[in-house]
């Protein structure tokens, strides 16, 4: 654990704060996600007012389509799921979600697609990528899309219980338009989905082609923020494609669970301008550590 903390704090980039791993500590809170509620802008308290003010970044342009012409499905979670902890029950995940939309809205390169990524499976980076995209589509004044890139080993339709296709790899072959294949979330209006698609032999030949980067220019016309679930760094080739596409580059790492190698050997290997941030999961509290609260501000 001590070499992931160590790489952590004597980087240079911006580190986003730790997420801790809610629902162990209270895993009741996690239960019911279509209970969750998007305000609308004259129930938004003074609270919300301000930080829409602080983070007017990459508004997106009207829709090509009428927002009625994309799919609309309701997103089911499992009971204990971490995803989508925005409700007054799971404030303290949700306040580091929100911390992370801060950086990244406020990071002096202005990002507009990341790639969340990983040394390895099992760090946490597809839960991150949507929580990450979540939070963001909480804000009223940008359109969000969250695309799962991990064609090998796509978990984001799992998460949230949506079909794995038409998705990503049915238009990077031409087989449907992106208008037909992204999904609207019935509770998070703002939220875009792009799922992986049907499984493809020849992924990383479907994501190095033309049809991949008539899609970002698509993309990056339509929505404010994009955010792309990636491979883990050194599994497959996809991941490099993507980080090439990328204007930032998130690493997600669990000391509970990372190979601390695989990760030192990751963080060499993003670009350093592109080095957005590393986001720690499942971090134990440590006992000299004291939690910030609102209620002790």
């Amino acid at each position: 654990m001590s070499q992931i903390f160590e790489a952590v704090r004597k980087h240079s980039v911006i580190d986003f704060s730790d997420i801790c791993q809610a629902q162990e500590e209270n895993p009741k809170a996690f239960v019911d996600m279509n209970a969750i509620r998007v305000p609308s802008v004259e129930e938004e308290g003074p609270e919300a007012s301000v930080d829409a003010a602080e983070e007017p970044i990459h508004v997106a342009p009207p829709l090509s389509l009428a927002p009625e012409s994309y799919r609309v499905l309701r997103l089911r979670a499992s009971a204990l799921s971490p995803v989508f902890p925005f409700d007054k029950a799971r404030h303290p995940a949700a306040e580091q979600y929100r911390i992370i939309r801060t950086k990244l809205l406020h990071h002096p390169s202005k990002p507009q697609l990341v790639v969340v990524s990983s040394a390895w499976s099992g760090d946490g980076k597809t839960i991150t990528s949507i929580n990450i995209a979540g939070s963001l589509a909480l804000k009223s004044d940008s359109r969000i899309l969250l695309i799962d890139g991990d064609l090998r080993y796509s978990r984001v339709s799992h998460e949230l219980n949506i079909p794995v296709g038409p998705g990503l790899t049915d238009v990077l072959s031409g087989a449907v338009e992106f208008e037909k294949a992204a999904i609207r979330a019935e509770q998070f209006p703002n939220l875009f989905i792009l799922s992986a698609g049907t499984p493809a032999v020849h992924a990383a030949e479907l994501l190095d082609s033309q049809n991949w980067r008539d899609l970002l220019t698509k993309v990056r016309s339509l929505f404010g923020n994009v955010i792309l679930d990636a491979p883990p760094v050194a599994a497959v080739a996809d991941y490099e494609v993507l980080q090439l596409a990328s204007d930032a580059v998130v690493l997600i790492a669990r000391p509970d669970h990372s190979d601390r190698t695989a990760f030192l050997r990751a963080l060499q290997t993003v670009p350093e301008r592109k080095l957005l941030g590393i986001v720690l999961n499942c971090v134990e509290d440590w006992w000299l550590w004291k939690t910030p609260t609102y209620g002790s501000y």
